[in-house]
C-alpha cells in the first residue's frame, strides 16, 4: 500500500466515525494510530501473533468485544467500496479490505531505565525509549558496529517472528543474528569486552550468558529448536 492510499482510506474511516470523536492518523502505510475519547474496554493481539492462524481466535475480546467486532465489519464494508480499492483491483493489486485492532492503552509511568541505549526499528520500542529518556536509534548491522562499551544496550528485533518454525525467512534472519550478533557477543565475552549477554525471547523467560558460564563445559548444549519446543510444551 502506498502512502497516498493509506491517507485516503484513513480519511474515509475518520470521516465515517467523526461523530464518535475518532482521531485516526496514518503516518505510515503499515502503521495507523487511533485516538479515542474513552477506553475501548477490549484486549487485543498483535498482528504478528495472529498471522498464519485463524483470526477468529485473535479478535478483540473483553467487555466491549461485540461492539468492536461490529465496527470491524463496518470498516471492511467501507473499504470494500472505496475508490482506492476499485483502482487497485483494476491494476490487479490486492484490495485493502480490513484493519487490525491491536495495542492501545495509556502512556505508562516509566520507572528508572535499566538500559542506556535502545536499538530497534520498531516504533513502539523507540517510542517507549524516548518516553523513558533513553537514547534510541536503528539497529546497527552487527555487534561490532554498536556502541556497547560501558553501556547497558538493548537490541529489539522482530525478524525471527513467524508462525512456522521452519519458515525460510525466519531461518535466514536467525542465521544473520547468529553471524552478526551472537558469535561476536560470545567472542566479546571471552575477551572480557562484554560483561553479560541476556536474551529475552518474549515468552516469560530470559537466558543470561556471562564469561564464567561459558566455562561450564559439563553442561549439555541445546539447539534453538530444543528451547522453542520446550517452551511450546508448557503452553
Amino acid at each position: 500500500m502506498q502512502a497516498h492510499e493509506a491517507e485516503q482510506l484513513g480519511a474515509a474511516i475518520a470521516d465515517w466515525y467523526g461523530a464518535a470523536a475518532w482521531r485516526l492518523e496514518t503516518p505510515h502505510p503499515q502503521r495507523w494510530y487511533l485516538r479515542l475519547p474513552n477506553k475501548p474496554e477490549i484486549r487485543t493481539h498483535a498482528l504478528a501473533v495472529a498471522t498464519g492462524n485463524d483470526i477468529n481466535a485473535f479478535l478483540p475480546y473483553g467487555e466491549a468485544q461485540a461492539h468492536w467486532h461490529a465496527l470491524l465489519n463496518e470498516i471492511q464494508m467501507l473499504l470494500h467500496a472505496h475508490p482506492v480499492n476499485t483502482a487497485r483491483e483494476a491494476q490487479g493489486l490486492p484490495c485493502i479490505n480490513s484493519v487490525w485492532f491491536w495495542g492501545g492503552g495509556e502512556l505508562p509511568r516509566m520507572s528508572r531505565p535499566q538500559f542506556d541505549r535502545v536499538y530497534s526499528a520498531e516504533p513502539l520500542a523507540t517510542g517507549l525509549a524516548k518516553l523513558a529518556g533513553i537514547a534510541a536509534g536503528l539497529s546497527p548491522a552487527s555487534l561490532m558496529a554498536a556502541a556497547i562499551d560501558n553501556n547497558e544496550s538493548l537490541l529489539i528485533t522482530l525478524s525471527i517472528m513467524s508462525p512456522a518454525l521452519d519458515d525460510p525467512a525466519r531461518c535466514a534472519a536467525l542465521a544473520r543474528l547468529e553471524r552478526d550478533w551472537f558469535q561476536p557477543a560470545i567472542a566479546a565475552l571471552k575477551a572480557n569486552r562484554l560483561a553479560e549477554l541476556i536474551i529475552y525471547p518474549c515468552d516469560g523467560h530470559a537466558y543470561a550468558i556471562t564469561r564464567a558460564r561459558l566455562r561450564c563445559f559439563w553442561q549439555r548444549r541445546k539447539t534453538f529448536r530444543n528451547y522453542v519446543q520446550a517452551d511450546r510444551s508448557n503452553e
